[in-house]
């Protein structure tokens, strides 16, 4: 109904059991139980990585261990996040210390207001060693962290330029964002963007809450993660359910 938005983020190296996979080439995947979420990815692509198949695995992986349907999807890889950046013309962070990346990517800003352009955007979301923001750690619940900053960054952005109401921009953004994503067929035009845009017009800021999915080691393997139960059981059937997240919920004024 459009009173709340929830960004829910899984750890790349949660343990989760994978289900067999059909590919549009006739092959299947084989099931797999304990490996790594990102894993589902790659395993649904096969050897021709194909992207249809990849995703469909994906989402796959995600109803068979949370319950939860999903009804469409955009894939965004490395170029298109340097594509909707600089269709939004930069995004406006406010860095509580400088973060500088190690040598795997090219990152060096200063603490304080700036505006990050594409390139920039790209290493600050992808990094995962340097200083700064906790990339000293080189860890993914880190960088999940890192990269919620960013998308509440690129809210305020489109807030601030009133891009939810100015449909001629929010058009051009939107066949520009498009132009560098991968998206379901619900979401596949601008005008279906545009239009989910303008439907959280009038949403208040305070209802879009970001999530990270708890975890703690797995006992199998400190270097990888398991869900904390029985919490995240609950939390996965209230989103099922279409329960909003633990915050109040203002009538919706029109």
């Amino acid at each position: 109904d459009r009173h709340w938005m929830e960004i829910l983020s899984i750890a790349r190296d949660t343990l989760v059991d994978i289900p067999a996979c059909p590919r549009l080439d006739g092959t299947v995947s084989g099931a797999v139980n304990g490996a790594m979420f990102n894993s589902a990815f790659s395993r649904g692509g096969g050897p021709e990585r194909d992207l249809t198949s990849a995703v469909a695995c994906t989402m796959a992986t995600v109803e068979y261990n949370t319950g939860v349907h999903i009804t469409d999807h955009v894939v965004l890889d490395m170029a298109g996040v340097v594509a909707v950046v600089d269709a939004l013309g930069g995004v406006h962070v406010d860095l509580p210390e400088p973060v500088v990346g190690n040598h795997h990517v090219d990152l060096d800003l200063p603490g304080g207001p700036q505006v990050l352009d594409g390139w920039q955007s790209l290493n600050f979301i992808r990094a995962r060693g340097g200083s700064g923001m906790g990339l000293h750690t080189g860890s993914d619940l880190m960088r999940i962290e890192r990269q919620q900053f960013f998308l509440n960054a690129v809210m305020a952005t489109v807030v601030d330029q009133d891009l939810m109401t100015n449909l001629a921009v929010l058009y051009r953004v939107a066949t520009g964002a498009l132009n560098a994503l991968t998206t379901s067929p619900g979401l596949a035009s601008p005008v279906a963007v545009a239009n989910l845009g303008r439907a959280m017009a009038d949403m208040d800021p305070s209802h879009v809450v970001f999530t990270v999915v708890p975890v703690l080691p797995a006992p199998s393997d400190p270097h990888r993660v398991v869900w904390v139960q029985p919490d995240v059981g609950q939390m996965w059937e209230r989103i099922a359910a279409g329960e909003a997240p633990d915050f109040p919920i203002n009538e919706r004024t029109d």
